[in-house]
């Protein structure tokens, strides 16, 4: 027997579906003559419209509220911190970015986010000197114990920077811990010259005076003048009250 071949349109069936309208059939996937499948066509369009509407506003919103927030919380800085903590999210912040975060926290008066920056770059740059910047930023906010804590961890950590130990030694006299004052305003007049010799030389005769060590402070004035041809007429009121005490035999000028 000879079967016919047949065709896959053969094969095809047309469904036809009773309108919920108006209860008449009409093929599947087309409109009836009523319009329902307009209609329902219609509001499929209508409710995508409505939902992409919709989540426009929430990113609208939330661009705004993040916007607000940026430029509450750091003022004139809002545009360029974002680019700083992406960066820093990134792992390509540098050591001058840090510093520049830093003043940006410093300017809007966040301590925890002065402290925290400088932390991070110590951690990711392995740069000692933001260790000192660290203990003088605490030191202006009166924060000893800290600030002393890095100023030591600078100096173990290899910290050669010559304008440091003044600083250090400052803070260490503020917390009445003057043996070590002295050792680091030592150090200081021995790494400098010119004006900041002089002031480290001022600080530890006024504490060798303070403790009425007349003698301690006779052999530092007379290292200063052997250095110092030109400041000779410094501390003419120490040498003094030196004279009152020593005598005037013991603090003749070199």
């Amino acid at each position: 027997m000879k079967l016919n071949n047949v065709s896959n349109q053969d094969t095809q069936y047309t469904t036809y579906i009773a309108c919920p309208a108006c209860e008449s059939k009409f093929v599947q996937g087309e409109v009836c003559a009523c319009g329902f499948g307009a209609q329902k066509s219609k509001s499929i369009k209508l409710e995508k419209r409505e939902r992409a509407t919709i989540l426009a506003f929430v990113i609208f919103s939330f661009i705004l509220l993040f916007s607000y927030y940026q430029l509450m919380h750091w003022g004139s800085f809002a545009l360029r911190v974002p680019i700083l903590k992406t960066e820093k999210l990134l792992g390509v912040m540098d050591s001058k970015s840090y510093m520049e975060l830093a003043d940006i926290c410093n300017a809007r008066a966040n301590v925890k986010c002065v402290q925290q920056t400088y932390h991070e770059m110590y951690q990711h740059t392995k740069n000692v000197e933001a260790l000192s910047m660290l203990a003088q930023f605490e030191a202006r906010n009166h924060d000893l114990q800290t600030a002393i804590s890095d100023f030591d961890a600078y100096f173990k950590g290899g910290g050669k920077n010559s304008k440091i130990p003044f600083q250090y030694a400052m803070v260490l006299e503020e917390n009445h811990n003057y043996e070590a004052s002295l050792r680091f305003l030592s150090l200081a007049i021995h790494q400098n010259s010119g004006k900041r010799s002089l002031l480290a030389t001022a600080e530890m005769l006024r504490i060798y005076m303070a403790q009425q060590k007349y003698e301690q402070a006779q052999r530092l004035l007379e290292n200063f003048w052997s250095h110092a041809d030109k400041q000779r007429a410094y501390f003419n009121a120490e040498e003094s009250q030196i004279q009152g005490v020593l005598g005037p035999q013991k603090t003749a000028r070199l």
